[in-house]
């Protein structure tokens, strides 16, 4: 998590890193031989199911809290269920679990959320209690011509009010009509957050 502290990220590192990230997603579908159990490439594993067949191995990341935490998109911030609320609610629980915890290095770890909606997927790294001034990281591996950003791109933002603007330009709410009933249209909306953070490593005993 070095490059968060680093607000000069390029996109030729970030390039680097999605590649490499793509290499090790094929290392596992051979190695979990779900290649074989795919009718066509555009299939693709959730990052649930990664999660759960990788181990931390080829990514050294785990579940902070163990479970998906879905959302729906509104055009009201104080949605509970909106984007803001889940966020806010995943960064404050994680670094009070660390402190109930007594973790002595809590104030130090970053947490990353993944955020999905089909087709969209983005990271967002929220900072630790440590980082001064706080800094909110979104690494968005697609093109965006519409913000004038043509290839994988690392934004920083100041504050969690000025990443949540940035989100909802890429995950803008979507008013179906009248005509469509309520929970068609929150299904329509919904979108899911993977809470991650760094694999720790376990120590063996001969």
């Amino acid at each position: 998590s070095m490059f968060l502290r680093d607000q000069n990220v390029t996109s030729s590192f970030l390039d680097r890193m999605i590649a490499e990230g793509v290499e090790n997603y094929q290392k596992l579908v051979l190695s979990s031989g779900e290649e074989s159990n795919q009718s066509s490439s555009v299939e693709h594993l959730s990052a649930e199911e990664i999660l759960q067949k990788d181990k931390g191995i080829l990514f050294p990341v785990q579940s902070s809290s163990g479970a998906i935490h879905q959302g729906v998109l509104s055009h009201d911030l104080e949605n509970p269920l909106g984007m803001k609320a889940l966020l806010e609610g995943i960064h404050n629980d994680f670094y009070q679990t660390r402190k109930r915890n007594g973790d002595p290095g809590g104030n130090d770890e970053w947490i990353v959320v993944l955020i999905t909606k089909t087709p969209e997927t983005v990271l967002v790294c929220l900072p630790a209690d440590s980082v001064s001034p706080p800094s909110y990281w979104l690494i968005d591996s697609h093109p965006r011509p519409q913000l004038g950003l043509d290839t994988s791109y690392a934004k920083l933002h100041s504050t969690m009010d000025t990443l949540l603007l940035s989100l909802q330009s890429i995950f803008p709410p979507t008013d179906l009509g009248p005509d469509v009933p309520e929970m068609m249209a929150m299904m329509y909306n919904s979108f899911d957050l993977y809470p991650l953070e760094r694999k720790k490593l376990a120590l063996r005993s001969e």
